[in-house]
């Protein structure tokens, strides 16, 4: 989905990956504890990684296979939406875009100036509606040594001088800030704006109307609770398919540690 989003995701599936495998590879002077440890480690995997990765497979190809609590789906519903707006803030966009669109429409021959002119000369120039100058800065792209970045900006004002926005775009090289003119730089920033604000229409579509908003850590908290079937409860034949599967591995590993820690309990008492 989005940015922040999406790094959650995978920062939540590396944490416990990364705790699984370092239960699995522990290694103590026990043997009984080595074993209790094992089967933690591939119940935290099985169950906490690739389980929730299952259902949320299963969620995207059929959005209506698990019936959850109205409560869980509408805020979990809710905060996708606002993620996506916090994210890509529409109305920002939609405000760049008018303005963008107003300068286009102004007519004046300014707008036809190359932008190398516009940047080495640092002058203001007069469009028939507002006011602008351009600036190029350059930045360090990452730590000190690995190159440079620039950043090319027009800075509107209307005719009265006060500050309206600022047009930026980051480039890897000089050159790149002084191809072209105002109208073709104004006209790619235009459609830019326009595929980002299309790409908002798609994901609130696609969240509002079709309900495709779960993500790896937004399912996880109501699958690791397998037991507590109020929270989700399988509809399609797969996803009750996948959700017994999901209980009787569960039992089992829990079996499992519980034999083994009274194993362990045993041997050292003799």
């Amino acid at each position: 989905m989005v940015v922040l989003v999406f790094k959650l995701n995978q920062l939540l599936l590396l944490f416990f990956l990364s705790i699984s495998l370092s239960l699995f590879f522990l290694k103590t002077k026990k043997r009984p504890l080595d074993n209790l440890i094992k089967i933690s480690a591939l119940f935290i995997l099985i169950h906490i990684v690739i389980f929730p990765l299952f259902y949320l497979s299963q969620l995207k190809k059929d959005s209506k296979s698990f019936e959850f609590d109205n409560y869980i789906k509408n805020i979990e519903k809710d905060n996708a939406l606002n993620d996506i707006r916090s994210n890509l803030k529409p109305n920002e966009i939609e405000k760049r875009l008018e303005l963008i669109k107003e300068l286009l429409s102004d007519g004046n021959e300014n707008l036809y100036l190359k932008l190398s002119e516009i940047y080495n000369s640092n002058q203001i120039y007069r469009l028939n509606n507002f006011l602008f100058i351009g600036r190029i800065n350059e930045f360090e792209k990452g730590p000190p040594g690995t190159g440079l970045k620039y950043e090319r900006l027009i800075y509107i004002y209307n005719i009265d001088g006060i500050h309206k926005k600022d047009i930026v775009e980051y480039v890897g090289s000089v050159q790149d800030t002084i191809k072209g003119s105002l109208f073709n730089f104004l006209s790619l920033e235009k459609q830019i704006l326009e595929n980002k604000l299309s790409d908002f229409s798609s994901l609130n579509h696609e969240i509002e109307k079709q309900e495709n908003f779960w993500t790896y850590s937004r399912i996880l908290p109501y699958v690791i609770n397998i037991f507590n079937t109020d929270n989700i409860k399988p509809k399609s034949r797969s996803a009750n398919f996948l959700f017994f599967t999901h209980n009787f591995i569960v039992v089992v590993f829990i079996i499992g540690l519980l034999g083994s820690s009274l194993y362990s309990i045993i041997n050292q008492k003799k």
